[in-house]
C-alpha cells in the first residue's frame, strides 16, 4: 500500500445501496469527465442512470422514457438546467429534480417544483445520502 495515498473504505459494486436500486435517473452534465465519473458512482450505488450532455438531449430522453429523478447542472450549453427542470416538471409533475452547482442552491424556482441541491464538488458519500433521501421522498 502506498503511504502517500489517502485511506478509504472499499466500495463494493456487488452490494449496492437498496435505496438507489429502484430509481431511474437522468444526469445532465456538459463536462464529460464529471458526467462519466458521476454515472460510474451512481452505478456503484445500484442506480439505473443515464447521461445527457445538454438540456435539449435530456428533454428528448425524458420524452422517450420516464425517469424518477433529473440531476442537472445549472449552467449548460443552450438552455439552462433551470429551464430544463421547469419544462420537465410541467410535463412530469412527480419528477424529482436535483440541481448541481458550485455556486449554491438556485433561486426563483417554479412553485411546486420538488427540488434538491447537490453542491459541487461531490463524491460517493454525498450521492449515496442524496439517493437515500430521494428514495424516501414521496
Amino acid at each position: 500500500m502506498n503511504p502517500d495515498l489517502p485511506r478509504s473504505a472499499p466500495v463494493s459494486a456487488s452490494a449496492p445501496a437498496g435505496a438507489a436500486q429502484s430509481l431511474r435517473i437522468l444526469l445532465v452534465e456538459d463536462q464529460e469527465d464529471l458526467r462519466e465519473t458521476s454515472l460510474q458512482l451512481l452505478d456503484l450505488l445500484g442506480a439505473n442512470a443515464q447521461g445527457a450532455v445538454d438540456a435539449e438531449s435530456a428533454e428528448a430522453m425524458l420524452e422517450r422514457e420516464p425517469f424518477d429523478v433529473l440531476i442537472t447542472d445549472i449552467t449548460l450549453p443552450g438552455r439552462s438546467g433551470l429551464e430544463l427542470a421547469a419544462r420537465m416538471a410541467e410535463r412530469q409533475p412527480g419528477l424529482k429534480v436535483v440541481f448541481c452547482s458550485g455556486y449554491g442552491a438556485p433561486t426563483g424556482l417554479p412553485a411546486g417544483l420538488r427540488s434538491w441541491n447537490l453542491p459541487k464538488p461531490y463524491g460517493l458519500p454525498q450521492l449515496e445520502a442524496l439517493l437515500e433521501e430521494l428514495a424516501a421522498a414521496p
